[in-house]
């Protein structure tokens, strides 16, 4: 028994401590109020109306210099409060205080029966220095607008296993930056359409925004005017951010 007592006082004792450790290690979250107090500041502002007209200008690129009509914008801006490193893992985003990010998708028309011109035009846009859009002409995609130009043979063709059917080339292209999707050509394919873009996230600025140009276009609109959807994906990471060792 007064070795239980012992062991019973030293844990008893031992508690506060424990207490104290794992108060001092959540102690790095930053509050929603903080965080808004940092992402309305004038450098937050003119980061995010940056960030903001760089992701439009290549959106407007694309529609200004390609076969593509721009027929919806939605840009979503997010900042988050840093969290507090976990005590046990030591896994918590703990290294700042407030990060911002933005995402942009443009939706964009286009003729069903010339996906492969719309193509090259893209490519075309790529060749040149200067226009923000990263997909220019190589072997694969000379050979992607040669298939839906009806001159080519599908360009996975050599890639398939003998005796497997050869299915359509992806809808897509994408690089680190972009990625840049179309309605399959074919209706018998599997994958399904350029969907609709999903609801705006709840949110209030500045912690989020997003903004939705026409408010009321929808995908199925654009494709019954158009025949066709294209979409680019954009994104500009960590447009602003403070970090709890006062950079």
């Amino acid at each position: 028994m007064p070795g239980y007592r012992k062991n019973r006082t030293l844990l008893v004792a031992a508690a506060p401590l424990v207490l104290i450790a794992v108060s001092a290690c959540s102690s790095g979250a930053v509050s929603d109020k903080e965080a808004s107090r940092l992402a309305s500041s004038p450098a937050a502002v003119q980061a995010r109306q940056q960030a903001r007209r760089t992701l439009l200008q290549t959106i407007g690129s694309y529609d200004r210099r390609t076969s593509l009509t721009l027929a919806l914008t939605v840009v979503q801006d997010t900042c988050s409060p840093g969290r507090a490193r976990e005590w046990i893992e030591s896994d918590g985003d703990d290294s700042y205080k407030v990060n911002c990010t933005m995402r942009a998708t443009a939706y964009y028309g286009a003729d069903r029966k010339h996906v492969g011109d719309v193509l090259d035009s893209i490519l075309a846009a790529g060749d040149e220095p200067g226009t923000g859009i990263p997909f220019s002409h190589d072997y694969y995609r000379d050979h992607l607008v040669a298939y839906y130009r009806g001159k080519g043979p599908n360009p996975l063709a050599g890639s398939q296993p003998k005796g497997q059917t050869v299915t359509e080339p992806a809808p897509e292209i994408s690089d680190t930056s972009q990625r840049l999707a179309w309605d399959p050509a074919h209706p018998t394919r599997a994958d399904h359409p350029v969907p609709e873009p999903p609801p705006c996230p709840a949110g209030k600025p500045p912690l989020s925004r997003c903004t939705r140009e026409p408010a009321h276009r929808t995908v199925a609109d654009i494709r019954k005017q158009y025949g066709m959807v294209f979409t680019v994906d954009l994104s500009d990471p960590e447009y602003y951010e403070v970090f709890k060792n006062g950079n």
